[in-house]
């Protein structure tokens, strides 16, 4: 394994057959008057033709502004102070931007993270892939419609002739991510910069996204340098991971040398903090097999629509919730699980069935009565950023549940300092604005508010899904030491079944509406019977290179 401290000898590397070889790259922002802040320092790596290597950190460690370097992207506050990047052994890294319109699509492209904001909603999906042929002049007009569709053919999506004239909205994120491949490769690049490429997706969908990935780095060579804060999707799909910190190359090697031996106590923290890396226990060692049931929910549904346009959206579940126990809720998106818990919440109506809530049914219960129990059932949205209203102060917003209930000023303060305690933030934060904050400790600030009213049931909608693998862990043990600490239960509304490990006590699994199998965690994920259940949990990423903790 190499380490980039001074003190180790860096191993001699053949470059004959290196798409990308970036040395002692350094990159620094502007931050004004004259200041400037080191992002990338000293960092030096190169990918080989027809291999991955996966770029590892968390949140701030330099890996995003690198890939930007790499494609010519960095922002105008940004500039490289020092080093070079040679793309098939030609240096870019003071390229004119000419050169780059050149390069960017060509020799080098980009499968970005998020589709929803990459694909432009006002084109179809065809049109889109063409551009890129058409910009760079590889297929004649005449053949780009049948290129088009051989691209979409090669990413696995159906029905391509259709396909090509849908536009984004019309498919679903995965499709949109294949769509996203089918740009990246269209010219048959040299090096593929993936630069989180499936963070946003369930497993199943992260799973077959990957697979398309492998498949087209050994069809066609390419090198696939993957930008990812999660170790275990490494762990299953690099040749070699680097890891970085602060800008800072701190460990790499290959994947085994990496997980199996690492030598940098960043390279350990993250191995502890990745779900589906470190071995843990199935269940939760504090189930309450005997606590009462707080919700009781019975043959529910929600349709949309009538008669032949109808959709079921949740088809007949019935689950149970225990007081001061953790049910999680798993599947695919459009399972019915998020439906469900905003059903819970009073959010949308249900069509039929009982939610008895504490002897309360929900489903006829008076706005007067939802509104009194709105105190006890409270809810945590996936999105910390786009729930918390940016005007207000921290103090505000976990205050504005006790403002709403009633509390007078003088009560509020004492309770906005003690939910801070609580969510393991300094009592200094109240002054704050969610602006200034990371997203780690934004969703820490939704928590408290969800709070604030001490509930006695919280929804939990993907509370964790945005976060890097360290803030995630730190989120879910607070959640646990809540929980132990005031017995509140949780609804956890999840897709990552490996999330699900750490604070379930029970499971339910969603497919189309319906519940098809749950039980105790252990059970599940041990002696999992339904073969959709099964397949869940084999796409758990990193499950095979487990490491003991």
């Amino acid at each position: 394994m190499t380490l980039t401290d001074p003190a180790v000898a860096t191993p001699a590397v053949d470059h004959t057959d290196s798409v990308l070889r970036i040395s002692d790259l350094s990159i620094a922002y502007s931050a004004g008057a004259g200041r400037r802040v080191e992002a990338v320092r000293g960092v030096s790596l190169h990918v080989q033709k027809g291999e991955t290597v996966a770029l590892v950190g968390g949140s701030g460690s330099g890996k995003s502004t690198i890939a930007l370097s790499t494609l010519g992207l960095l922002p105008r506050a940004a500039s490289v102070t020092a080093g070079e990047i040679l793309i098939d052994g030609i240096d870019v890294a003071g390229a004119s931007e000419r050169t780059w319109a050149r390069k960017r699509g060509a020799s080098i492209s980009l499968i970005p993270q998020d589709p929803t904001v990459s694909l432009d909603p006002v084109y179809p999906i065809g049109r889109q892939i063409a551009e890129v042929l058409a910009i760079h002049g590889t297929v004649p007009r005449a053949l780009r419609r049948e290129r088009v569709l051989e691209l979409l053919r090669q990413v696995g999506i159906d029905r391509p002739e259709q396909r090509a004239d849908q536009f984004p909205h019309q498919l679903s994120g995965g499709q949109r991510q294949r769509v996203l491949i089918a740009i990246a490769i269209a010219n048959n690049p040299s090096i593929c910069i993936a630069d989180e490429p499936t963070s946003g997706l369930d497993v199943t969908v992260q799973k077959r996204v990957l697979d398309q990935i492998d498949q087209l780095r050994a069809e066609h060579e390419t090198g696939i340098l993957l930008i990812t804060h999660d170790l275990a999707v490494a762990a299953d799909r690099a040749d070699r991971i680097i890891v970085l910190e602060k800008g800072r190359i701190v460990e790499q090697g290959t994947r085994d040398e990496v997980l199996g031996n690492p030598t940098h106590p960043y390279t350990r923290a993250l191995l502890e903090a990745a779900p589906s890396l470190t071995a843990v226990p199935a269940a939760r060692p504090d189930v309450l097999v005997e606590a009462p049931t707080l919700l009781r929910i019975t043959d529910l549904h929600k349709t949309y629509g009538h008669g032949q346009g109808a959709v079921a959206a949740v088809n007949g579940i019935s689950l149970e919730v225990k007081r001061g126990t953790t049910l999680a809720i798993v599947g695919e998106s459009g399972s019915g699980k998020s439906t469900t818990a905003r059903i819970i919440t009073g959010l949308e109506t249900a069509t039929s069935g009982t939610l008895d809530f504490d002897g309360v049914d929900l489903h006829g219960a008076s706005a007067r009565t939802r509104r009194q129990l709105s105190r006890r059932i409270q809810l945590v949205q996936q999105n910390p950023f786009s729930s918390l209203d940016p005007r207000f102060t921290l103090a505000e917003i976990i205050g504005e549940p006790l403002r709403a209930f009633g509390a007078s000023r003088s009560a509020r303060t004492p309770r906005v300092l003690e939910l801070l305690d609580q969510v393991r933030l300094p009592r200094s934060f109240a002054g704050r604005r969610p602006g200034e904050l990371s997203g780690g400790q934004r969703q820490r600030i939704a928590i408290a508010r969800a709070l604030a009213a001490a509930p006695d049931f919280v929804v939990l909608d993907e509370p964790v899904s945005a976060l890097d693998v360290s803030v995630q862990k730190q989120i879910l043990d607070v959640l646990n030491e809540i929980q132990r600490e005031t017995g509140v239960t949780y609804l956890l509304i999840s897709h990552d079944l490996a999330v699900v490990r750490l604070i379930a006590h029970e499971v339910a699994v969603m497919q189309a509406g319906e519940i098809v199998e749950s039980g105790p965690t252990a059970d599940v994920f041990e002696r999992a019977t339904h073969p959709y259940t099964r397949r869940l949990i084999d796409a758990i990423p990193g499950s095979r290179h487990q490491v003991s903790p």
